[in-house]
């Protein structure tokens, strides 16, 4: 699944020798956080059918926006405005958590309430 991602990465590292790979490996999974944020708004749509593939339940049905190469540089063209200020905001906030120390808490916070209270089925 993620081979693709990575294969894009790899193949725009080569056109663009000076590109850091770690910063294009993290652009092409950024796509999967639109896919979600599009899956939540209803803009994309993807269904949870048990036993679909043996990897994961998701139909992955219709993402024309997040996974197509041409629809997501169009969308990151069209909003590229609010994509920078999106980061700007992002970083500082991070840099306001890690200076007063809250990033730590809210680490534990995440790990005690999100990662702690899941089941993994085996």
């Amino acid at each position: 699944m993620f081979v693709g991602h990575y294969g894009v990465s790899l193949a725009a590292k080569r056109w663009a020798p000076r590109l850091s790979l770690g910063w294009l490996f993290l652009a092409v999974q950024a796509l999967d956080l639109l896919f979600a944020t599009f899956v939540l708004a209803g803009v994309e749509k993807m269904a949870i059918v048990p036993g679909f593939t043996a990897y994961n339940p998701y139909d992955l049905f219709f993402m024309p926006y997040s996974h197509s190469l041409l629809g997501a540089f169009g969308w990151v063209r069209r909003h590229q405005v609010w994509v920078m200020r999106a980061g700007g905001l992002m970083l500082v906030a991070v840099g306001v958590l890690l200076v007063t120390g809250w990033w730590a808490e809210a680490v534990t916070w995440l790990q005690i309430n999100l990662v702690s209270s899941t089941e993994t089925v085996v």
